[in-house]
Order: C-alpha cells, then sequence, then structure tokens
C-alpha cells in the first residue's frame, strides 16, 4: 500500500514538473516571438497604388510567421518612413527588428541610405538590436520564383 502510494505521488510530482516544464518554455517561446519584429523596407512612390504588392508581401509574410509584427516603411515618397515605423515597433515591444530591403538589387539606397539610416534607429533605441538582411533580389529563390512566373507567363500561346 505504501509502495503504491510513493508510485503515486512520484507520477503526480513528475507530470507537476513537466507541466512546469512546459508552461516555462511556451513562457519563454511566447516572450521571445512578442520581440521580434520584420520591418520590410521599400523605396516609396507618389502614386497610392504602388504600395498594394508591399502591403500583398506584408500580409504573406504575417499568415507565415504569425508569432512576429510585420511592418511596411518607404525611403521616401510615402508614410511610414523607416524612423517611424520602427519606433512603432519598439513601442510596441520590438527588440530583435529584421530590416529587409524590398529591392532587387542593392543600389545606392540600399548601400549608402539604409546604413546610415539603420545607424541612426540604434542611436535613437539602443534597447534595440536592429539587422539588416539582403536585399530580397539577392535571394536564389526570389529569382527562381520570378524565373518561373516569366517562364509560364512569356511562353507560346495556344
Amino acid at each position: 500500500m505504501i509502495a503504491a502510494t510513493e508510485a503515486t505521488e512520484a507520477t503526480a510530482a513528475t507530470a507537476a514538473t513537466a507541466a512546469t516544464e512546459a508552461t516555462a518554455a511556451t513562457a519563454a517561446t511566447e516572450a521571445t516571438a512578442a520581440t521580434e519584429a520584420i520591418l520590410l523596407f521599400a523605396h516609396g512612390s507618389r502614386d497610392p497604388g504602388w504600395s498594394v504588392p508591399f502591403e500583398r508581401l506584408a500580409a504573406r509574410v504575417r499568415e507565415r510567421r504569425p508569432d512576429v509584427r510585420v511592418a511596411i516603411a518607404y525611403l521616401e515618397l510615402m508614410p511610414p518612413t523607416l524612423a517611424e515605423a520602427a519606433a512603432a515597433l519598439v513601442g510596441e515591444g520590438a527588440r530583435d527588428i529584421a530590416v529587409v530591403p524590398v529591392f532587387l538589387a542593392p543600389g545606392g539606397h540600399v548601400r549608402r541610405d539604409l546604413p546610415l539610416a539603420v545607424e541612426r534607429l540604434r542611436g535613437a533605441h539602443p534597447g534595440a538590436r536592429f539587422r539588416v538582411l539582403p536585399t530580397v533580389g539577392e535571394a536564389d529563390a526570389v529569382i527562381d520564383a520570378i524565373a518561373g512566373w516569366i517562364a509560364a507567363e512569356a511562353g507560346p500561346r495556344g
């Protein structure tokens, strides 16, 4: 009888420990996710319709990464600016922000303007970490997707 009681208590203790560890792991994951953000950075245009594909891109990223905040910022000609979008993310608790240049190639804006802007962000938000990813056009998967689309759309018509 004592052995059965001890076995039951041991099983209950093991289950309680496992539940506590699982809760702690979940809390740690949620805390980490709550501090992560993706900031898509594009050029901008005077034409408000120009931003539609970027909004669609942001929506797709949100679908695939519901655990992080996703925002868009523009270099010029339309809001929000990089500084405004970053300030909003930091204000919402983001501390690890991946800046993604949504450009096909790293021209002057990406090579010159973006690094200067990110340095200003680091100075304005010392509690946040800003990582700049390569331009999306440098990714083989993006080039492959574009090539596949062109090959399919520009192929012979029956």
